[in-house]
């Protein structure tokens, strides 16, 4: 199991580097097609 770990967080560090450098990819999908999606803002969480 701490190999497994060690595997998962030297991948999120390299594609952490990635994205900071070249911005994150345009995700991209096989069963939607014809339909601009738009991006919205963050909601907001109520206070508790």
């Amino acid at each position: 199991m701490d190999e497994l770990g060690e595997r998962l967080a030297a991948r999120r560090a390299e594609l952490t580097k990635q994205f900071k450098a070249s911005g994150i990819p345009t995700p991209r999908t096989r069963s939607m097609r014809g339909v601009q999606l738009d991006v919205g803002q963050p909601v907001e969480v109520a206070a508790q």
